[in-house]
């Protein structure tokens, strides 16, 4: 599974607030596991999604690593080369662990970027 271009990755989330008033609740959220090399051709299969314009689920690369320009690929080696000055192989593969846009809203904002060998063994895992 980890160099599926796509695939739904189902999590638990357990939220818990303590102050000002206690309040917690419970979820089941299906985020998305993408290649983000792969972006436009994952987008285009299906008419309900889109990367540029709004609709039922958007993956713009501009809900990623905004503080950094270019591709998501170029995003990820700007982050990687930041803190760690190494530059990505052409043979790593990116996955992007994310919920989409769902009617235009954003419901977390945490996204995990897993840089992966040839063989899928994890080299770096941001978020």
């Amino acid at each position: 599974m980890l160099l599926n271009k796509l695939a739904i990755a189902p999590a638990f989330i357990r939220h818990r607030r303590y102050s000002p008033k206690p309040h917690e609740f419970t979820s089941t959220l299906n985020y998305l596991w993408f290649d983000p090399d792969q972006l436009v051709d994952i987008t285009n299969d299906c008419s309900l999604w889109s990367t540029d314009h709004w609709n039922v689920l958007k993956l713009s690369k501009n809900d990623f690593l905004n503080m950094y320009h270019g591709s998501i690929r170029d995003r990820v080696e700007k982050a990687i080369l930041q803190n760690n000055h190494l530059h990505l192989r052409p043979d790593w593969q990116i996955r992007v662990l994310a919920l989409p846009r769902c009617l235009g809203f954003r419901f977390n904002s945490v996204v995990f970027y897993f840089v992966l060998n040839k063989v899928g063994k994890p080299l770096f895992i941001l978020s």
